[in-house]
């Protein structure tokens, strides 16, 4: 044996097996037992191995890394109850909020509408698509695929969907027990079974619960990894975060902490071999990502990596009127359609050329940029509070918020958990686990660090917050199981003073940042009962949005739309004017107010606003054929 293998074995043999030394160096187990033998090494290994353990144990306070005695039959049961559990409390959900009127997708500006019929193409036979994807493309993907399965049926689509939330929650209770223990994997799998923003983000057709179980995917992934250590799970975990980028992009700053995380802990390992296994994992992100590079470069004869909104996404994020939360000027719009075409009409108007969508999304991100670097004081007050609202207890809505939502389903008026309750119990878990040192704690910090930075580089919001629950619940549970110990020990000193820490860290999370009012909630409601025939109730919503924010242009939009339709088209002048008042450069306003006048039979008038909006946006076809009709 050479002198550099006995070395490498005297070293790591405290923290690996002799089949995983064997393999590495290439030599037979034998001759390492017997070299062991002969060096008296085994009970040096022993020895360490308890003080190590007992090192743990007395840096967390508690017994949570001792390893529970269990069978895989009672594994698969507990598995098997915590996904009946969330499976039946998310199915009931579902069944309530069937018959309300936001059920199925509804308004071209929302996420889940976009989704919808991006889906629905697909199944149609569009599968390439004809445009670079402005969207992250794996969820409309998965989607489609149901719909060519079952058809157009949102109930089934969503109710696939929660059958995955519900493994979800299984996944967690394998996680916090690889982790920690068994008690606290159970802790954290209720956590989340009866998180409320969770059940209720897996009633919207929305990428959420897809990405939380591929993120849990790459967590095993990668704690398998740090039980043994080969290529092939190296390839699989990076194959694992490239998928998972595709529903949510946070994911992608996790990948030079997991480069810190292997270099810090395998160590012992021949470092031609870590570097290896880095290459391996960065090559299996890219070549999951690379399908859609090429596609969007075939389609679109553009170097778009994934999708082209990141840019206009950094920006409503980061600007001189950002608060923390999505915010874009008026100009921009709040929709999802709206901000994609507007952010064109800028960028071109700017550039004074047409421009790709690579482009367009360069120039969004250097706006960004540029407010960082000429408002730096601004900008580090911005950070800050994005960086309060990640942890804050209070909704940040998206799509629609929950407290609204509440009026149509019973199951979301219940005490279920929050964020309230889980934020200062992670926030002390991760102080009591920084201690620890082990890397499958590291391994759970590291992601939950990494997908509170992406979230601050953009903004903050509900939904983003999501993905990060199922690891937040596991360190909410082990300040659960730590209370628990320190009450059966009786060790009340140490109880108060947590409890104490604990309840300012309650207090500073539920302090109210941000004003968020129910204007768009009505406005959007309004056009939900409008398509399902109930005018009257329709025009009552959008007066009542009107009256909480006189200032929103887009339900003076809506009721102009509703009186053009039913001809009364004095009114529908009057709500348009409205808008264009509030929001001037607003190009349907202009679009549609030029018809309303055209039928009130005001010829010029209705030109001047078509010229206005043609000047806002040269690309209108359509205008440029009414006004060629009308010359």
């Amino acid at each position: 044996m050479k002198p550099e293998h006995k070395k490498f074995i005297r070293e790591n043999i405290s923290e690996k097996s002799i089949p995983e030394i064997a393999r590495e160096l290439g030599l037979k187990e034998r001759k390492i037992k017997r070299f062991l033998e002969k060096e008296d090494i085994s009970a040096a290994k022993a020895s360490k191995e308890n003080a190590e353990l007992k090192r743990e144990e007395r840096a967390a306070g508690n017994k949570w890394f001792k390893k529970d005695k269990y069978s895989r039959s009672s594994e698969i049961l507990i598995f098997c109850m915590i996904f009946l559990m969330a499976f039946a409390i998310r199915f009931v959900y579902l069944s309530q909020i069937k018959t309300n009127p936001f059920f199925v997708p509804f308004y071209h500006g929302l996420d889940d509408y976009l989704y919808d019929n991006w889906a629905l193409s697909i199944a149609n036979g569009n599968v390439l698509g004809n445009e670079i994807f402005y969207g992250l493309p794996l969820y409309p993907y998965f989607l489609g695929f149901l719909y060519f399965l079952f058809g157009h049926n949102i109930f089934i689509a969503k109710t696939v969907q929660i059958f995955i939330g519900s493994i979800s929650c299984g996944l967690v209770y394998v996680i916090g027990r690889k982790v920690f223990n068994r008690a606290i994997g159970m802790i954290a799998a209720i956590i989340l079974t009866f998180f409320s923003m969770a059940i209720f983000f897996e009633g919207f057709l929305v990428s959420a619960s897809l990405a939380i179980f591929l993120y849990l995917l790459v967590v095993l992934a990668l704690l398998s990894i740090a039980d043994n250590s080969t290529y092939l799970k190296w390839a699989l975990a990076g194959f694992l975060i490239g998928l998972s980028s595709l529903a949510s992009a946070s994911i992608l700053v996790f990948l030079p902490f997991a480069a810190i995380w292997a270099l810090r802990f395998f160590k012992g390992t021949h470092r031609k071999k870590i570097i290896v296994s880095l290459l391996v994992l960065f090559s299996a992100c890219l070549a999951a990502i690379a399908p859609v590079t090429i596609r969007n470069y075939v389609v679109g004869k553009d170097f778009v990596p994934v999708t082209a909104h990141s840019g206009i996404t950094f920006y409503a994020g980061n600007n001189p009127m950002a608060e923390g939360s999505f915010n874009l000027p008026r100009s921009v719009g709040t929709s999802v359609v709206d901000s994609k075409e507007n952010a064109r009409i800028v960028a071109e108007r700017v550039a004074k050329r047409k421009l790709k969508p690579s482009e367009i999304s360069k120039f969004w991100f250097d706006q960004g940029v540029m407010f960082i670097k000429n408002e730096p004081g601004k900008y580090a007050k911005l950070a800050l509070s994005k960086m309060f609202l990640f942890w804050n207890a209070r909704e940040i809505p998206d799509i629609l918020p929950m407290t609204f939502f509440k009026k149509y389903s019973p199951i979301l008026k219940l005490p279920l958990v929050s964020f309230a309750f889980i934020s200062p119990l992670a926030l002390f878990g991760i102080f009591l686990c920084l201690r620890t040192g082990r890397k499958e704690v590291v391994l759970l910090l590291f992601f939950v660090l990494s997908i509170f930075l992406s979230t601050v580089i953009y903004f903050v919001n509900s939904r983003y917050k999501l993905v990060a629950v199922p690891f937040i619940s596991i360190f909410s549970a082990a300040t659960i199981y730590w209370l628990y110990n320190r009450i059966k020990e009786k060790k009340f000193k140490a109880l108060v003073f947590s409890a104490i820490g604990i309840f300012a860290l309650g207090v500073l999370m539920n302090i109210k940042m941000l004003e968020f009012n129910l204007a768009q909630s009505h406005n959007n409601l309004a056009i939900a009962l409008k398509r399902k025939g109930m005018q009257e109730e329709a025009i009552a919503e959008y007066q009542k949005a009107i009256k909480i924010n006189p200032n929103y242009d887009s339900p003076y939009f809506n009721l102009g739309l509703l009186y053009l339709e039913r001809g009364d088209y004095e009114k529908a002048i009057d709500n348009f004017n409205e808008a264009l008042r509030i929001n001037p450069d607003f190009i349907k306003a202009h679009n549609k107010i030029g018809i309303a006048y055209i039928k009130m039979g005001e010829r010029d008038k209705a030109l001047s606003h078509w010229r206005r909006s043609l000047a806002l946006d040269p690309e209108q076809e359509d205008i440029k054929r009414l006004l060629g009709q009308n010359r």
